[in-house]
Parts: structure tokens; sequence; C-alpha cells
């Protein structure tokens, strides 16, 4: 009896021990959710705006003019063996160094558009999921890392505030606010993912673990190939948090290798060398195009540090840091020799410290390795800057902002003052993203937007001019249509003194003035465009549209300009010079006029526009009307359905008195083209001369009628 008695005490006494572990364990499965959970409904919030917005900046270049992304699936073939950019510019163009061959999310385009078109929402959703899956996961992958926290709080650890530094900064807004940037995600995902599956192997030595993470390193590097650099990284990290054998390590790394390599063979049939050094001599695909190496290098450096300020306060943002948004530096400069010198020695004790399991030399190696690729110091990246190509980096840099803050959390007496400050900068962080995201509603409103910051680029002022002009174009009044041709010009002209030969700021401008109806500065602004590029059939067509217009407007000093332009441009284009001919006739050139038109008879003695011009010219210039009927006749013999020799024919009938024969050449010309007026005056007079009141006034009104 006493035996059971003392069973049971002990089974009563334990009990409460039991519930107690139960509740424990409940307890820490619900809490350790929560982190996962907040950091979902943040980015959700904070991002849910991009669910607004539309296509903008490199969007059109990828997916809404892409031809290979609008054959849908059937374009894949075409994506996976092809630059990026060949199916918008439908050639291969070298523009960066190495090209860009990011398939798999461009393959993601092709899907979206055959089973839904041209949709933003549907791709702003996507990048929306895929960046919230990417906190998430990164979080999960920090919980693995750091194992000295399995006993703190998480709203204490480093891996959090890490992670939310992370999902929260502004600097994120250019990647998952731009459709585009969707490379950016998916391929940080899955290189993070792969990390993700190393550390399971690592822990379970189950094969399958190794199979994932070669696939989803695979997505991570046909996205974009900055999921390279984790090559590097994961066993680096690796080496540092677990210390594996040899054997161990090395069956981690292969599965990464081969990857690589497949990937690279890929690349390679389809673009060539990733280190490809050949682009155009342009100054916006080489910003460092007219400068020494020193100067490039120490401008290099400046841009890093620009990164990190921008990192630590990230106001104001731009998508453009084109020259010369970020000014020359020289090595003799000497805060860029202080800040080298501040780099090397941090690389120096970092190195050091990252063998004696330092975490902060372990998190500025993830910022190295993952910057190093679009850092400008190996190979020239096509600008300056970009605030994207903080996105991988900024995990490194998201720890190493978190770890002062979370090492003072240990302390009671600063926790409060910490938890404040935390929640201030992160509060500032999300009023920034969610306000920034706005900016990238489309083209119009990005380019005025980041103009005011990136007031110096070529490209923005360019960027922001042109969409301009397309607004002023849709105006609703003549008011606001000249404010905002002004306002373009404003941006125009600063991008022409910014860079000279710069093709689309002259262009543009010249589009402008024509809106305007200035037809002498649309001519000036052309012709120095054509100058730049003489072979822009655009522009060319343009210049045309000008002589036309000018012409119109009987502006016959431009017109002839315009035409003369042209016609040096294209030789063998008669319809330029014979147009030049009658804009030189109306600016006392008359004799020009008819050396032109004879060398086109001489050239081309079937041209019955040239004959029938001579003909106006001498009736109209020079009252000759024995040579303007001469010349009328042999057009017409050549071309009897010519609008302009028929009716001249009719007129020089008519001056003749030979008003029947006049009515003849007058009635062709009105059955070839009912719509002109003048030609129904014409008829009207001739009726008039003839003395039929009746049908001159019948004519009249006809012509009358057609001027309403």
């Amino acid at each position: 009896m006493k035996q059971a008695k003392y069973k049971n005490k002990n089974l009563t006494d334990n009990a409460p021990n039991i519930s107690m572990d139960i509740n424990q364990n409940m307890k820490w499965w619900k809490m350790s959710k929560i982190p996962y959970f907040l950091l979902m409904v943040l980015v959700f919030i904070l991002y849910s705006n991009t669910l607004t917005l539309d296509y903008a900046l490199d969007d059109r270049m990828i997916i809404t003019e892409n031809q290979f992304t609008k054959k849908g699936i059937a374009g894949i073939p075409e994506i996976m063996t092809n630059d990026a950019f060949t199916g918008f510019f439908g050639t291969k163009k070298s523009l960066v160094a190495g090209g860009r061959y990011r398939p798999l999310t461009q393959i993601m385009f092709a899907f979206e558009y055959h089973f839904f078109g041209l949709n933003p929402v549907v791709s702003h959703l996507i990048n929306l999921l895929l960046y919230i899956l990417l906190c998430v996961l990164l979080y999960a992958l920090l919980r693995e890392l750091f194992t000295f926290e399995k006993d703190k709080v998480w709203y204490c650890s480093l891996a959090f505030w890490s992670a939310l530094i992370f999902s929260l900064h502004p600097v994120h807004t250019e990647v998952v606010a731009n459709i585009k940037g969707r490379d950016e995600i998916a391929s940080l995902l899955g290189a993070v993912a792969a990390f993700w599956f190393a550390i399971k192997y690592l822990k379970t030595e189950k094969i399958i673990h190794l199979l994932w993470m070669m696939l989803v390193f695979m997505v991570g590097v046909f996205s974009k190939e900055n999921a390279l650099t984790f090559v590097a990284v994961i066993p680096l990290s690796i080496f540092f948090f677990f210390k594996p054998n040899f054997k161990k390590h090395l069956t981690i790394a292969t599965p990464l290798i081969v990857v690589s390599g497949i990937f690279l063979f890929f690349r390679q049939m389809a673009i060539g060398d990733l280190m490809n050094q050949e682009i155009p001599p342009e100054i916006l695909n080489n910003p460092f195009l007219n400068v020494d190496y020193s100067t490039e290098l120490a401008t290099v450096l400046y841009t890093w540090w620009k990164y990190l300020t921008i990192m630590l306060f990230p106001h104001p943002l731009t998508h453009d840091y084109y020259p010369f948004q970020i000014a020359y530096y020289s090595l003799s400069n000497v805060f860029i020799l202080l800040f080298l010198l501040s780099l090397i020695v941090l690389a120096f004790f970092s190195v050091c410290k990252f063998f004696k399991n330092s975490l902060w030399a372990w998190a500025l190696m993830i910022v190295a390795a993952t910057f190093s690729i679009q850092s400008n110091l190996f190979f020239n990246i096509g600008t300056f800057m970009n605030e994207r190509f903080l996105f991988a980096p900024s995990i490194g840099l998201s720890i190493l902002i978190a770890l002062p803050f979370v090492y003072f959390l240990k302390n009671e007496k600063y926790k409060k003052t910490v938890f404040s400050v935390l929640i201030v900068i992160m509060t500032g962080y999300s009023a920034k993203t969610f306000s920034r995201n706005f900016a990238w509603k489309n083209d119009q409103t990005l380019f005025r937007t980041d103009v005011k910051v990136s007031s110096n680029s070529i490209k923005c002022n360019v960027s922001a001019g042109g969409v301009t002009v397309e607004m002023a174009k849709e105006a609703k009044t003549e008011v606001e249509k000249q404010q905002l041709l002004t306002e373009a010009l404003g941006y125009l002209s600063k991008a022409q003194k910014l860079h000279p030969q710069s093709f689309y700021a002259w262009f543009l401008a010249a589009n402008a003035y024509s809106e305007m109806g200035d037809w002498s500065n649309a001519f000036s602004h052309m012709k120095n465009a054509l100058i730049i590029n003489f072979q822009s059939a655009e522009a060319q067509n343009n210049m045309h549209y000008i002589a036309q217009k000018s012409y119109l407007a009987q502006n016959y000093s431009v017109s002839a300009d315009a035409y003369s332009s042209l016609a040096k441009l294209d030789e063998g284009n008669e319809t330029y010079f014979i147009s030049l001919a009658n804009s030189l006739s109306y600016i006392d050139q008359a004799d020009s006029s008819l050396r032109i038109l004879q060398r086109v008879i001489d050239k081309n003695p079937q041209s019955a526009a040239a004959y029938g011009r001579m003909g106006e010219i001498y009736g109209r210039i020079y009252n000759n009307l024995g040579k303007a009927e001469y010349y009328l006749l042999k057009s017409l013999s050549l071309d009897n359905e010519d609008l302009a020799a028929n009716e001249n024919m009719g007129i020089v009938l008519g001056m003749q008195g030979r008003f029947q024969e006049s009515l003849q050449y007058l009635y062709k010309a009105v059955n070839i083209d009912s719509t002109q007026s003048r030609i129904y005056l014409n008829i009207s007079g001739t009726y008039k001369y003839m003395g039929d009141q009746t049908k001159s006034d019948e004519y009249a009104a006809k012509a009358n009628a057609l001027t309403k």
C-alpha cells in the first residue's frame, strides 16, 4: 500500500511538470510563428500599393515591347537562346559588358502574357508574393545560422531584426515596384533557398536536400547571374558557422559549381562570354569613357560610399545614376584617399576576424561577395550605380545595422530605448517605402519625379523631356499644352548642355518645337539629331514632317532647308529634290529651282512630277504660259492622273482665255480629288470669266461648303 501510494504520489507530483512542458512547447510553437506572420503582413501592407501600378522603365524592353515575350509560350526557345533585350531591339546589341541573359524571369513574363495578356496587376502581385517569400525564407535561414539565439525571444533576436530591416528597407522599392525587377527577386530567392537546403543537408545528410539545392540554385542563376556569387557565399558561410569536414564541404560546393557550369554553358551558347567588354563607345553605356583609370577608380570608390549612405539613410531615392548625376573624383581627393584607406584596413581586419568567428566579419564577407559582380571594380556595368545593385548586399548590410541594436537589447537598462529607436527607424523606412512605390506608377510619374533628384543625369533629363512631350500631345487645353512643352524643353535643353552628342535630347526637343509650331527651332534641333545619327529613320521621317508642315505654314525658308537636309541624306530620292525646288521657288530662288528640277529630269526623263513642277514655276513665277503649258503637257503625257498637273494646266489655259479646254482639266482634277476647295474656286472663276454667273455661284458654293 505504501509503495502504491508512493507511485501515485510521484505521478501526482510529476503531472504539473509534464503539463508545464507541454504548455511551454505549445507557447514556443505559437510564438515562433509570430515573426513569420509579422514579416508577411508588414511586407504585404507596404507593397500593396504596387498592385495599382502600371508598367515602367525597362518593362517595355522586357515585356510590353519585347517580341519574344509577346509570343507567349511559343517565344521560349528564342528567350533561351538570346540576350534579354534582343526581342526588343530586333537584333543582338552589346549595350553593357557581358550582355543580359536572364531567361527564367523572361519566361515567366511570357507565361503571364500568354494567359493574361498585358496585365500589370498580375505581374505586380507575383513580384509581391515572391518578395514576401524571400523575406520569410531569409528569416528562416538566419535562424538556422544563428543557433546561438535559440534561447532568445524572437523580438530580441538578430535574425528577426536583420530580416525586418531587409524587408522594409526603401532601397528595395526599385526591385519590387518595377516588374522587371523580378530578376533580382528570383535570383536572390533561388540563392537563399539553396543556402537553406545546404544547411538542411548538413544537418540530415539526406541527398534529397542536395537535389533541392541544385534545383533552386538553378532558378537563381537562370533568373540573373548575380546568384553565382553564392558559390562563394554558401561554402564560406558553412565553414564559418558549422566547420564541417572536407568531404561534407566538397559535397555541398560541388552541386553549386555544377549548376554554375550548366548556366555558363547555356549563356555562352546564347550570348557569349560573361566578361565580354565589347560595348558601344557611348557615355550612357560606359560612364568612364573619357576618363583615365585613376579617375574611374576614385569615382567607383565614391559610389561605394554613396551606397553606404543610401543604406543608412535612404533619402532621396532615384532610379537614375547615369552620367553626370555622379561627379568624377580624383585619387588625390582627401576624402577618397581616407575612404580607400578605411576599406583596406576594414578588409584586413575582417579577414582576420572571419577566421576567429566574428559575426560582423562574416556579414562583411556577404556584402563583398554579393556586391563584387556589380561594383564596377572588375568590369564596367554601364552606369555609375543603381539602387537595385544593393539588393543582395543589403542582407549583409542589414545584419551589420542590426548588430549594435541587438547587442544593447541584452541590457535591460537600454532595452526600452533601443526598442524605441528601432521602432522609429522601422516606421521611417516603412513610410518611405510606401510613398516611394507611387513613383513607379508609370514612366511619366517615374521620370518626372526622379528628374528632381537626378537633375544632372543626361538620361533622366531626356526621359523626363520625352514623356512630358507625350503628355503635352494629350493636353486638354492649349495653355496646358504649352506649359508642358516648355517644361519638356527645359529638361531637354539641360540634357543637351550635359551631353551635346545626345541624339534623343535634340530629337525630342525638335518634336516639342514641332508641337509648338516653331518650325525654325524644330528644323535646327532635328538637324543636330541627324548630324549625330544620320542613319536614324525616325529622325529622317520627322524631318520630312517638319519640311511638309513648315511649307503648309508658308515658312518656305525652313521647308527648303529641311528638304535640302533630306536630299543630302538620300540623293536617290527625287521627291526631296522636287519639293526642295518648290520651296525655293517661293523665296526668290526660282532659277535654283529650275536647275534642280532639270537635274532630276536629266537623271530620270520619266519624272512626271519634275516636269509638272517646272510648268507650275514657269507659269507662276515667270508668267511664261507657253513654257508652262509645254512642261505641264509633258507631265500629263507621263501621268495623266497627276492632280497638280491637271489643276495647273486648267489655270494656264484659263489665263490664255481657253476656257473650255481649261474646264476639261479642272473637271479632271475634281474627279481625281473632290475634296480640294481651291479647284472648285478655279472652276467658279473660269465660269465667271465665261459670263456664266449661275455656274460660277454653284461652284463657289461647293468650295465654301468644303471650307466649313
